[in-house]
Formats: C-alpha cells, sequence, structure tokens
C-alpha cells in the first residue's frame, strides 16, 4: 500500500537524519521503503531480535520477521526467553544482513495473539505475503491450528538501512 510504504519511507529519512555522521559516512547509500519491505520479506531466516532480560542485561534470537499491511511481526514461544523478554518489556531491535545489505531498526513489541487463534485472519495475511514465516521445524505442535506461540507487532521507532 502506498500510505504504508510512505510512512515507513518517513520514517527511514527521519532515523537517518537523527543518526550521527559517523552513521550517515559509513551508509552512504540507503534503501527506499519499498527495498527495506521486499528485503525484510527475503531475509526472515536471517534475522536476530535483541530484548532486555528482566536484570537489564541483553538477549538476543533468532527470529523471523514479516513486514505486511505498513507493519513488521515476529513470533516466540511461550517457554522461550524471548517471549517472557518482549510479555514483560516491550522493547525491541532487530538486524538482518545479506548480500552486501542490511536494515536495523529499535521499536516497541506489543501480543497481538497466538498463532493459533489467528491462522485464519492475521496470520494468513502474513503468510499470503513471506511464504514459509513459520517453517514447520520451528515449532513443536502437530499444526499451526495447535501452535501455542505467539505474534507480536513491533512498532518501529528507528529504522536505518544499507545497500552496497
Amino acid at each position: 500500500m502506498a500510505s504504508d510504504n510512505q510512512r515507513l519511507q518517513t520514517l527511514l529519512d527521519g532515523s537517518l537524519k537523527k543518526s550521527s555522521s559517523f552513521t550517515r559516512t559509513i551508509m552512504p547509500t540507503t534503501m527506499n521503503a519499498e527495498e527495506v519491505v521486499d528485503f525484510i520479506n527475503q531475509q526472515v531466516k536471517d534475522g536476530v531480535v535483541a530484548t532486555v532480560r528482566s536484570d537489564g542485561s541483553p538477549h538476543t534470537a533468532w527470529n523471523p520477521v514479516a513486514y505486511v499491511e505498513g507493519k513488521l511481526y515476529t513470533y516466540a514461544d511461550p517457554q522461550s526467553v524471548c517471549y517472557k523478554n518482549l510479555h514483560r518489556d516491550g522493547r525491541v531491535s532487530f538486524a538482518t544482513t545479506s548480500g552486501g545489505k542490511a536494515v536495523y531498526l529499535e521499536g516497541e513489541a506489543k501480543e497481538v495473539g497466538r498463532v493459533c487463534e489467528m491462522v485464519d485472519s492475521l496470520l494468513a495475511r502474513i503468510l499470503s505475503e513471506v511464504k514459509d514465516w513459520i517453517p514447520k521445524s520451528s515449532f513443536n505442535y502437530a499444526s499451526l491450528a495447535e501452535c501455542q506461540a505467539s505474534i507480536f507487532e513491533m512498532k518501529i521507532t528507528k529504522i536505518l538501512s544499507y545497500k552496497g
């Protein structure tokens, strides 16, 4: 949707403008909003989500993400440290890099529902854009209809990109 990409482009431009001169020097060529969305949705298996532990220390985990309908999503199993951290303290960072391209973002995550409850709604929309967003090998359930992982929406507050 054009307005979703326009909002993302405004955020990209604003984040770059507010970044340090050093960051702007090492990231002279950036992606536009459409390129960022395509890159994120193609690199779902290569993303690292950083959360905050209860003692304030950082925690990182591999988590697929998807940018759909102007929103960024990830998911986490309730048994995982990532889920516990996101549920307690929504501060989150995400980074992915591949082939001389990179995206880094910061934001706030909130739980929007369990996978099993969203199979025919939000999850269906995500899977229509990002195939195998939840690979069968990544959950310990017989099917998505039984998957107890939660989907989190990440509100982006800062986003930087690079293309070499």
